[in-house]
């Protein structure tokens, strides 16, 4: 999200999308992300997004579902780059 003119996060937890909302306070940029309560295995179709960073649980498959996600919804502009972040080893 650093130096992006937007940046929308999926978050199903009401704890942590209140800190991320706190944090972009802090830092004065609230009016440029988007916090969406929404599990990243089942994504609404919606807007297309150039950068695609994905941090899901480290359970096996949870980059599989996550990224069956972002293609169903068409998430991914055509040309972007999707990282799926994953369990060290």
């Amino acid at each position: 999200s650093r130096g992006a003119a937007h940046a929308t996060f999926v978050e199903t937890d009401q704890a942590a999308r209140k800190t991320i909302q706190a944090n972009a306070g802090t830092l004065g940029t609230t009016e440029r992300i988007t916090v969406a309560a929404h599990s990243a295995t089942s994504l609404p179709a919606g807007p297309t997004f150039d950068l695609i960073l994905t941090d899901p649980p480290y359970a096996a498959g949870s980059g599989t579902l996550v990224t069956k996600a972002i293609a169903s919804a068409k998430w991914l502009a055509p040309g972007g780059w999707l990282a799926v972040e994953t369990e060290r080893g």
